[in-house]
This record gives structure tokens, C-alpha cells and sequence, in this order.
């Protein structure tokens, strides 16, 4: 199984590239790093149909602050309201755009990242158990926990993506918030998600693993 999911991954990032230099030439140069979700949605689609058996869709994400963790998000981006992926019971929703970097790789390797985790979020039905929107503070600890869960789970099933998770993390905690700024709850909240972000992969922090569900 997982030689076949490696075999998979590695189709994708061939096809992803060549939409990435097709788009490059539209936008006007190879200087261009910027690759668009609806220049390779189809294909991730397909992607995630043959690595999970079943059919996901897959949508834009909306610019929306809901919950704290979004909000910590979003004040970690400087102000600047960002794109959150989600999911739900059977879509995942993406940034309308990445853009390659140095330190993640392609665009297409981070939106592959983010596909993949959010469709093992469907799988082990996060939405079913989330607390409802009136329980902000445990909608957002349980998503963290699920978060932690996801990636252990593919660091270990598919271990070529767990340094991209790796430099993702690192990556993430190079913009969060100042505790300074924060209250009490959300500092404690921001803690745990430093924790997290700082763990290894393949780690569950010992803070969370027993509030991981389902």
C-alpha cells in the first residue's frame, strides 16, 4: 500500500509540475512562482480519488474568521485575513493560490500536504465528532488534537511527506503571534499549537494524545 501511494504521489508531482510551468507562461515568465487551485483541482481530485478510493471534492477556501485558532491565524499573518483549508464530511476546501518557496518546496507539494490531510480528516470523520460552534474553545482544542493526529498518522503511513510536514511546522512557527499580545485563553491555546508545531512529525505531544478522537 504504501509503495502505491508513493507511486501516486510521484505521478502528481510530474503532472502538477507541467500545470505549474503552463501557468507560469500565462502569468508572464518562469519568475512567476505562483500556481492557482483551479489550474490543478481536477487533477488533486483524481489524486485523492486513487490514494483513498472515494470520491472528494475539492473547493476554494473562504476568507472567514471562526474560531481562535483562526484567529491566531490570522493575527500571526500581521493582520493580513488568510485563506484557513478546511473540511468537512466530504469536501475539502484550499487557498485560492500558493506560491512556491524555498523552504516548502513547490506549490503543488504544499497543496498536495494540505489535500492529503485534510482527506485523512474525512476519512477518520473529524466533522462527525467536532463540538458545535457554541463550544468554541473545545471546537478549537479538538481541532488541534485531530491536527496532531492527521499528521502523525501520515508521517508514519507515508514517510516522504514527513520532512515537508516538518519544514511546514517550522515554517509556521516562524510567524506565530507574540504571547505578549494575547489573553490568558489564548495564550494557553497558542502554547499548545507551539507544541505541536514544534514535536516531531511523527510525535503526538504527551499535552494532547489523550484528547485525541475519534
Amino acid at each position: 500500500m504504501n509503495r502505491t501511494r508513493a507511486l501516486l504521489i510521484r505521478t502528481f508531482n510530474r503532472s502538477s509540475a507541467t500545470a505549474r510551468d503552463a501557468w507560469q507562461r500565462m502569468r508572464g515568465g518562469a519568475d512567476t512562482l505562483a500556481v492557482d487551485l483551479e489550474s490543478v483541482r481536477h487533477r488533486m481530485e483524481l489524486f485523492i480519488g486513487s490514494l483513498y478510493g472515494r470520491s472528494i471534492r475539492i473547493e476554494t477556501a473562504s476568507v472567514r474568521a471562526a474560531g481562535m485558532l483562526t484567529r491566531l491565524a490570522n493575527r500571526a499573518s500581521r493582520g493580513r485575513l488568510v485563506e484557513v483549508a478546511e473540511s468537512d464530511a466530504d469536501t475539502i476546501r484550499l487557498p485560492r493560490m500558493l506560491c512556491d518557496s524555498e523552504t516548502l518546496g513547490t506549490a503543488a507539494a504544499q497543496y498536495r500536504l494540505l489535500a492529503i490531510e485534510h482527506a485523512e480528516r474525512i476519512v477518520r470523520a473529524t466533522q462527525a465528532s467536532m463540538p458545535e460552534n457554541d463550544k468554541p474553545l473545545e471546537r478549537d482544542l479538538y481541532l488541534l488534537a485531530e491536527a496532531a493526529a492527521v499528521d502523525s498518522g501520515i508521517a508514519r503511513g507515508m514517510p516522504r511527506l514527513a520532512d515537508l510536514i516538518g519544514r511546514t511546522r517550522a515554517s509556521e512557527s516562524r510567524q506565530r503571534p507574540a504571547l505578549r499580545s494575547l489573553d490568558s485563553i489564548e495564550q494557553e491555546v497558542e502554547l499548545l499549537t507551539q507544541r505541536v508545531l514544534s514535536s516531531p512529525p511523527d510525535e503526538i505531544p504527551t499535552e494532547i494524545a489523550n484528547a485525541i478522537s475519534p
